[in-house]
């Protein structure tokens, strides 16, 4: 499980706030979504899907294991005046969840995207459709990193499990889907470059803080009142019918 804390939920925030993700999933979905819609953000952390959901439909179920990121999510909420995202502290498919209209999980791994169980449960809570934002490739690369696990020949991490996975699970449920592949920068703004250097510190512990200090000062890039860290990245979205589309 990804370990949240203030200095990452904080950054995270500022993050959905000026790059691509999750906007350019969110532009995909919105023509099978209006106004009266119930949608379940399963592992939504921070929010990212929850608060750029809400102003399109009538409420937002957002769940997620760690309590931690459910505060903060409401709080983001109501600075936007968003008064329809409510908190379900959760685990998926273990836990109970409402009849929804919609399901939404986006980097949730692999007992989530990947398992029949919960792959089952969610055509079975959904009414209409689910979405899944999943990893299109093996290897954890942010930032720019691929270089410098090359260079100090260290393993380089990989997602417990991508979009092949999940595609043969549901093909092995019978179910029908869709699947569309998009690149797009989630990138990370910060103030300066010790702030970078401190956010790279935390998303990649393999290297030394020697190592980042200066990878920060390669890729960091001018942008608005701060300085932009590009983190190219590619996904699958995947979509399948709810009970009442089959």
């Amino acid at each position: 499980m990804y370990q949240w804390d203030s200095f990452r939920i904080a950054l995270y925030l500022k993050a959905i706030e000026r790059g691509d993700y999750p906007r350019v999933f969110i532009e995909k979905m919105l023509p099978a979504l209006h106004s009266s819609m119930i949608i379940l953000d399963i592992g939504s952390g921070p929010g990212a899907f929850s608060l750029g959901l809400a102003p399109h439909v009538h409420r937002v179920y957002a769940m997620d294991t760690n309590k931690t990121v459910l505060e903060p999510l409401i709080e983001a909420a109501l600075k936007k005046g968003l008064h329809n995202i409510h908190g379900l502290s959760g685990t998926w498919p273990r836990d109970p969840a409402p009849k929804v209209d919609v399901i939404i999980s986006a980097y949730s791994g692999p007992g989530v995207t990947a398992s029949k169980q919960s792959l089952k449960k969610m055509s079975e809570t959904a009414s209409d459709c689910i979405f899944l934002v999943i990893p299109a490739h093996r290897y954890r690369t942010s930032f720019y990193s691929e270089e410098l696990y090359s260079r100090y020949e260290i393993k380089t991490p990989e997602y417990a499990s991508n979009h092949i996975d999940t595609l043969q699970a549901l093909e092995d449920l019978g179910v029908p889907y869709e699947k569309e592949h998009l690149t797009y920068d989630f990138g990370q703004p910060v103030a300066d470059l010790q702030e970078g250097e401190e956010f790279l510190v935390a998303q990649l512990p393999s290297f030394s803080r020697e190592i980042l200090r200066e990878h920060v000062r390669k890729i960091a890039v001018p942008k608005d009142d701060g300085l932009w860290l590009p983190n190219l990245r590619s996904s699958a979205l995947i979509s399948f019918p709810g009970y009442d589309g089959k």
